[in-house]
């Protein structure tokens, strides 16, 4: 898996104006779930999600929370773990068979859209988040929030190093206590990842990843992760997960767009 690989740089931090819908059509990849249709309890074995690696981090699906009192969410609840293998746990969705061989053509974009809710207060220095992945597990594309400070890191398999490594974002924090929602988008013709994140002092931001070849996305992560043995407790939540396989529009942005394919609950 890539749950070992340590933080190696920083990437500077990229303020854009996002105007109008980056994409045009689009096939579902993953499709759009908030959980609400799933039975409370461990998430194994419900709507086609896999469960892989440690046994300390434990994926339930809950209701009625403080942070979601309207429906149910994915909680990722880290307890003590003597090894960061025992800690580090995904949640794995598959795409469909060939949806992405048998995409539209030029569909050439994976779009991977969540929410996720971090407690404020946590003092863990892990990071907690989602990517898309390909066969190998490689990353290609991810976003990482440390809880103890709502850091932002993202994720990718870069040109310079041929490796999956984490890169913290300058200055770059999201609202503790709080939903936020990210997207990552990976382009499998240039081979570039972007990333976007709501940012509390910068607003939407992203940045670029370019990849070291050409993968094929096959499916979508939910992680926890840790480079240490830890004894801090901590709980994420997620909801309002999909994937998309679309067609950026030319010279736009790609990672708003599908706003009005997926009906938010949290506005």
């Amino acid at each position: 898996m890539k749950l070992s690989q340590s933080i190696v740089g920083t990437v500077a931090l990229v303020s854009v104006a996002f105007a109008g819908n980056a994409f045009g059509a689009f096939s579902t990849l993953i499709p759009f779930t908030d959980f609400n249709n799933y039975t409370t309890g461990s998430l194994y074995g419900q709507g086609g999600w896999a469960l892989y690696g440690g046994t300390t981090a434990n994926y339930t699906i809950q209701t009625a929370i403080t942070a979601n009192p309207t429906g149910n969410a994915l909680a990722i609840n880290q307890t003590a773990g003597t090894t960061a293998a025992a800690y580090s746990r995904d949640a794995v969705q598959a795409f469909a068979a060939s949806s992405w061989a048998n995409r539209t053509t030029g569909q050439n974009t994976c779009v991977f859209k969540w929410d996720m809710y971090v407690p404020a207060g946590g003092t863990s220095t892990n990071t907690m988040g989602a990517e898309i992945e390909d066969a190998n597990y490689y990353s290609l594309g991810g976003i990482y929030i440390r809880p103890s400070n709502g850091q932002v890191y993202i994720r990718g398999k870069v040109l310079s190093t041929g490796s999956a490594s984490n890169y913290s974002i300058t200055g770059s924090f999201v609202t503790l206590g709080a939903w936020n929602s990210y997207s990552v988008a990976y382009d499998s013709v240039s081979k570039v990842s972007r990333m976007s994140w709501t940012d509390k002092t910068a607003g939407n931001v992203y940045t670029d990843l370019t990849l070291y070849s050409a993968y094929t996305p096959i499916e979508i992560d939910l992680n926890a992760v840790t480079y240490s043995a830890t004894t801090v407790a901590n709980t994420v939540y997620y909801d309002n997960v999909a994937a998309y396989a679309t067609v950026p529009s030319p010279g736009a942005v790609a990672l708003i767009g599908l706003a009005g394919l997926v009906a938010r609950r949290r506005r």
